[in-house]
């Protein structure tokens, strides 16, 4: 979502240019304004993170059934090598953000002409996602109090700030209300905590769980199972999350990197210990961790008043499973390995004007295209996988209201 959805929404470059992060979990693009920075905003990234970054839903086609569980994954030569080139690919991709933080730290030292930041801010933001493979529709609305922690004298202690809000992520299955805290002491950093209800109704193929990591929770799978012994129910649960973003920029080029560390405390029925997470694409715990990451090298360019972004991202989805996720005799190492995921693509970003203090402003239109180099569902030649060459894609539209700012 897989997934639009900051430092709390901006970040300050040294050229003085404002940079927004689109979404998501899961889940991410930069947007970029050459106007005066109005501090933190919405949190689009989370549209763009993993997604990112949104609670996508699966198609409810009813398929042939087939069998409820597989065995365990075996590594093939092929996904040997495209583990070994995204891994390169995320070293050299992180050595380049290494390399542009030293930049940008000798670059803000000086304090001249330091954009005027709000103390206080008051914003409402909203966010509507659609994503294939899988697929899903998703709104988001996000509100809160946003205070600047103190007053900065050079670029990169500038745009500082702590953000306390709510925000509603509502889709055809359910949805979620959460309460959030996000703070960044300086530009390069920022931390964002999360705690949620959520909550599903049972229809199209939510919620699904199993006994085991190793069963099947494809597609086709649950779609064939909706009625069955393992068909769907209405639940919920609690979700937790930890997000801590590291970020430079050299001129117009933008380096990020983006974690996600989440906890699920679900009500899973028929003793079940693992679900199908839709936001992560993934079975995950009933009662357990998973970890996130997005790693991207962003060119932004402004037309105008407009800005546009392109850049490339490279995602991993990571179970962190215990032994009661699996059956008795089963690896847990061998479960993690078969469903963790890997992606690599483009994004591109387009906002319209940033006019800050507007009811309506920094109308966003986003667009990630990415291919799965490894995952267990989406790569494979079963007969419940989806083709390796269908893309993973997100489409969304974003808007932010300044309600107050001083």
């Amino acid at each position: 979502m897989p997934t639009v959805n900051y430092f709390a929404g901006r970040g300050r470059e040294p050229d003085g240019t404002t940079m927004t992060t689109l979404t998501s979990a899961a889940g991410t693009a930069t947007i970029g304004s050459h106007d005066k920075f109005q501090g933190g905003a919405y949190p689009m990234r989370d549209l763009l993170w993993s997604g990112a970054d949104s609670l996508m839903q699966r198609h409810d086609t009813a398929l042939p059934t087939t069998a409820r569980r597989t065995t365990p994954r075996q590594t093939t030569a092929r996904q040997t090598t495209a583990r070994q080139t995204t891994a390169r690919l995320g070293a050299m991709l992180l050595s380049v953000a290494l390399l542009a933080g030293s930049s940008l730290t000798a670059r803000c030292s000086v304090a001249d002409e330091l954009p005027k930041i709000p103390t206080t801010r008051v914003m409402a933001n909203n966010l509507t996602i659609f994503r294939l493979n899988p697929i899903g529709l998703e709104n988001r609305t996000r509100f809160g109090w946003q205070r600047k922690l103190y007053e900065g004298h050079a670029r990169a202690t500038n745009d500082n700030f702590i953000f306390a809000g709510t925000y509603l992520r509502v889709h055809p299955a359910g949805g979620r209300v959460a309460a959030l805290l996000e703070v960044q002491p300086v530009a390069l950093f920022n931390l964002r905590l999360t705690a949620e209800a959520l909550g599903y109704l049972g229809n199209f193929t939510f919620i699904q769980s199993r006994a085991s990591a190793f069963d099947d929770l494809s597609d086709k799978a649950m779609a064939a199972n909706k009625e069955g012994p393992q068909g769907n129910y209405r639940s919920g649960g609690l979700h937790f999350t930890i997000e801590p973003t590291l970020q430079a920029a050299v001129g117009p080029i933008v380096v990020r990197t983006k974690a996600f560390f989440g906890r699920f405390d679900m009500s899973l029925q028929r003793g079940d210990a693992v679900w199908y997470e839709p936001t992560l694409d993934v079975p995950v715990s009933g009662n357990g961790w998973v970890f996130a990451n997005d790693l991207d090298v962003l060119y932004r360019k402004s037309m105008g008043e407009a800005m546009l972004t392109l850049g490339l991202r490279y995602s991993v989805v990571r179970p962190l499973y215990g032994k009661a996720d699996v059956l008795e005799g089963q690896d847990v190492d061998a479960a993690i390995k078969a469903n963790d995921h890997h992606r690599v693509g483009v994004l591109a970003a387009y906002t319209l004007y940033d006019r800050p203090g507007t009811s309506f402003n920094k109308p966003s239109i986003v667009g990630i295209v990415s291919r799965y180099v490894d995952h267990r569902f989406r790569t494979g030649s079963g007969p419940n996988h989806v083709n390796a060459n269908v893309p993973y894609f997100v489409l969304g539209f974003a808007f932010e209201s300044d309600l107050l700012g001083k």
